[in-house]
């Protein structure tokens, strides 16, 4: 079975450039995380060097406007 992710990101001190893990999110919004030694030694595809940082998410709110009432 195939299985769509939303996001992958680095969980980490993005200062102090240091990852300890990789946060996996798929479609559903369920989440897990990966020890990046873990995820490198599977050899998980995209490279974890290409990944966005985890603190880096920005959060929307929902526009009021654009919702049906």
């Amino acid at each position: 079975m195939a299985v769509t992710y939303r996001g992958l990101y680095l969980v980490g001190n993005k200062r102090a450039k240091t990852v300890r893990a990789v946060q996996i999110v798929d479609a559903a919004g369920r989440h897990t995380t990966v020890r990046l030694s873990e995820y490198i030694s599977r050899g998980i595809e995209p490279e974890h060097k290409t990944l966005p940082w985890q603190e880096d998410l920005v959060f929307r709110r929902a526009d009021p406007k654009s919702q049906s009432n």
